[in-house]
């Protein structure tokens, strides 16, 4: 049986512990990453946590419904395995007793149900050496191989770290969306890992990543367009590859955008999809008056 929990209700100790040894382990479903990005979350359970599954809300003009948080990718369910029985009961309890307007699972979730996807791309765990040689594009070898004059710093964010980012952040179109994620990264900064890419003395690039016990994943990856000849972002990629992708593989949490899908998979990254319920205005106003929990 599928229970519903919010605020208080939620053990989330246990809930923390059900995302931490998932088969699913995802970032964004961090209680702490939740809290900073949700207007309120609440939580489907199935049993004693032996599957969860967090549910985004938010309230506009007096109504809830569940829409993703502009800074989480994916959610879904979460559990010991990817049971598709199960994941059939969490759909049919969410779409039943909310007004969904987008909702993400994630690309470890079978669904027995035909929903539009959306793209990710990440590079398996396995010897650098061979990635280079099999996997990376010769366009990209050719890339690498032009770079010099850069170094990366792996220090914690400071003042200069987030002034840049505010400075340079490509992707968002309003000034308080920029702030507002600058201000996640300030909160959740001590979860996160921050690669510094100089030129001389002159901050050029930074990469923001995130862990878990099975991937690395690459949140944002941030440059100065004045100095793009460099090749900062390769320069960094690569870097990080070197040093890491022997010990886990590499998310780069995203890949819709043709430009940026390209730069992903000449590192011979690999395409990966996730189902997501995107509803139209329209759509959603008539599943307002359908759904249980309006409260």
């Amino acid at each position: 049986m599928i229970k519903r929990l919010i605020g208080s209700d939620i053990d989330l100790m246990a809930y923390s512990r059900c995302i931490e040894n998932s088969f699913q382990q995802n970032f964004y479903a961090d209680p702490a990453v939740l809290d900073l990005n949700c207007e309120r979350w609440e939580l489907l359970v199935c049993g004693d946590y032996e599957y969860v599954m967090p549910v985004p809300v938010t309230v506009k003009f007096g109504f809830r419904f569940v829409a993703m948080p502009l800074f989480i990718q994916q959610l879904g369910i979460f559990g010991k395995d990817d049971d598709a029985q199960v994941n059939l009961l969490f759909y049919r309890k969410l779409v039943k007793n909310y007004a969904v307007q987008t909702y993400a699972f994630n690309e470890r979730n079978s669904l027995d149900v035909v929903l539009p996807t959306r793209k990710n791309y990440v590079i398996a765990k396995q010897d650098y050496d061979f990635l280079s040689r099999k996997g990376f594009k010769k366009g990209r070898k050719s890339d690498i191989k032009k770079i010099s004059g850069l170094e990366m710093s792996s220090k914690m964010a400071d003042i200069e770290t987030f002034e840049f980012i505010q400075t340079h952040f490509k992707g968002l179109n309003k000034t308080d969306e920029i702030r507002s994620f600058v201000q996640f990264l300030r909160k959740y900064s001590s979860k996160l890992h921050f690669r510094h890419v100089y030129a001389g003395e002159k901050l050029v690039s930074v990469a923001v990543l995130t862990e878990t016990d099975q991937s690395f994943g690459l949140l944002a990856l941030i440059n100065d367009e004045n100095f793009k000849n460099l090749n900062a972002s390769t320069f960094v990629v690569n870097e990080f590859l070197k040093n890491n992708i022997a010990d886990k593989a590499l998310d780069f949490m995203g890949g819709n955008i043709r430009g940026i899908e390209l730069f992903f998979k000449s590192f011979g990254a690999v395409m990966t999809t996730y189902p997501v319920i995107q509803h139209s205005r329209s759509a959603l106003l008539k599943n307002l008056f359908k759904a249980k929990f309006l409260r």
